[in-house]
């Protein structure tokens, strides 16, 4: 860390080329016993690793001096991983082992979460690229949204706020983070038994491996998400579909062939093709289309497509734990054997490479998001139905598109955005909070007025914009990102 206790003019050229430099430089410079942080604010960052603390301290060389800390961490890294997996799982030495591997990649992820306060960090957080290769791609969104929340609680919107922050504020803001942090761990941890041994990673079960991702999910709600959020969330789903489907699901998935990052090698003995919205025409008969190849798009895709309440359970917005009661307040005044009726016939069509459903003119319907084409299915079969007195069927109509219009039209002040981008899996937050990745899978509601987009892909430059949006508008959108 340079001795610095002001910055010069050579300082400041500096900053203005490396934003992060000015975040290490300045959190270096100032002695934490001139600031008068607390014990128990230093307690509350160091629960989440002795790195925190160590940071604020002056442990993580500056971006200054990036490359000799590339070097250097790097080394470490790779000398702790290997002592760590040679006792794995309990030979001797292996807790100290475990701990200093823990400490050097708690490090590694402090030098990337100072990078973050680039304007382009995915250009340093891109794998293959920076300290031990980067950020694992299994995690990036996980780390993603932990560093995204250290920025909301220090309003780091750009690297020019970075000189008005003090060190209370850097210890506030990870204190803060916590939460997140685990979230973003578990998955690390996950990526390192990944990439040492598939098998071994797919040992686990399926409660152990999907609780971090099903807490990622929650992110798309509430950015304070949690691994107890995740543990809750994969409670819910595992009642609602129920243990044995699970289990059945989790093993066909287990018993695929995977790569060293976890993705399924070939889809189709499962019943899937991965959808690119970029291709055109139609896709191999019979199969059903996934956004990834990954874990947990697979094993989400199978449990969705086992039958037809759980692929409309899927088209249900909301976490989880409020499905049940969703489904009830969008299809509950439809017979049941209705909703499965026009659930199969939307689910069974065939389906375009780009993973749209054809041939909907069959079914005098139009190509919307999922939810509204099951409504407007139920309607039309509802008003179709024979011997049924035709006022009631209107009345019963008229009160049935109402109800579904609450949840899926727009309600006064709000509007609706479906965002895409090319290259597709970057990252997006709408007005500051998470909303999953590219290709959006379902209409986001939004606010009227400005509406502010980002998205961070972990290969090429994060976008920013500003859409306006009006009442009741659904518009698409598909941003290409610069290589």
């Amino acid at each position: 860390m340079l001795p610095l206790s002001a910055p010069d003019a050579a300082f400041l050229r500096r900053t203005r080329k490396y934003p992060a430099f000015t975040l290490c430089a300045l959190i270096g410079s100032f002695p934490l016993s001139a600031h008068s942080i607390s014990q128990a604010d230093m307690d509350a960052a160091m629960e989440i690793g002795k790195g925190y603390g160590e940071l604020i301290g002056g442990a993580i060389s500056s971006y200054g001096k990036m490359t000799a800390t590339r070097e250097e961490l790097t080394g470490k890294i790779r000398a702790a991983r290997t002592e760590f997996w040679r006792t794995y799982p309990a030979k001797e030495g292996h807790a100290a082992a475990a701990a200093e591997f823990e400490k050097v990649l708690r490090e590694k992820d402090f030098v990337y979460q100072s990078l973050d306060f680039m304007e382009h960090p995915q250009r340093s957080l891109a794998i293959g690229e920076g300290v031990d290769g980067g950020i694992p791609a299994y995690a990036f969104a996980a780390f993603n949204a932990w560093s995204y929340r250290i920025k909301g609680e220090l309003n780091v919107r750009t690297h020019f706020n970075l000189l008005a922050m003090t060190p209370e504020d850097y210890v506030a803001a990870v204190s803060a983070s916590k939460p997140q942090y685990e979230v973003y761990r578990t998955l690390r941890d996950q990526s390192e038994f990944l990439r040492k041994d598939v098998d071994l990673f797919m040992s686990f079960g399926p409660r152990t491996i999907l609780t971090p991702q099903f807490a990622m999910e929650k992110s798309k709600w509430n950015p304070e998400f949690s691994m107890a959020d995740g543990g809750m969330s994969f409670s819910a789903f595992e009642s609602l579909f129920g243990s044995k489907l699970i289990s059945e699901v989790w093993s066909r998935v287990r018993e695929s062939k995977k790569n060293a990052n976890g993705f399924i090698l070939d889809l189709k003995p499962l019943g899937l093709f991965v959808s690119d919205p970029e291709k055109e025409g139609p896709a191999p008969a019979g199969l059903k289309p996934v956004d990834n190849a990954g874990l947990l798009g697979v094993f989400m895709a199978l449990v969705k497509q086992s039958g037809p309440k759980a692929w409309v359970w899927f088209q249900t917005r909301g976490p989880w734990e409020e499905v049940a009661k969703n489904y009830s307040g969008k299809f509950g005044m439809y017979p049941e054997s209705l909703v499965a009726e026009c659930a199969n016939a939307l689910r069974n069509r065939p389906y375009a490479l780009s993973g749209a459903p054809m041939n909907l003119e069959e079914l005098g319907i139009k190509n919307e998001d999922w939810l509204r084409m099951l409504k407007a299915l139920l309607d039309k079969r509802t008003h179709k139905e024979p011997g049924r007195d035709a006022g009631s069927a209107n009345k019963e109509g008229k009160e049935k598109t109402a109800a579904g219009n609450t949840s899926i039209d727009a309600k006064g002040g709000t509007g609706f955005v479906l965002i895409k981008s090319s290259p597709p899996f970057a990252s997006i937050t709408v007005n500051g909070a998470p909303k999953g990745e590219t290709p959006m899978k379902d209409w986001a509601e939004v606010p009227t007025g400005k509406c502010r987009i980002v998205l961070v892909h972990r290969t090429a430059p994060s976008f920013d914009t500003t859409l306006t949006i009006t009442a009741g508008s659904r518009q698409q959108f598909k941003f290409k990102l610069e290589d």
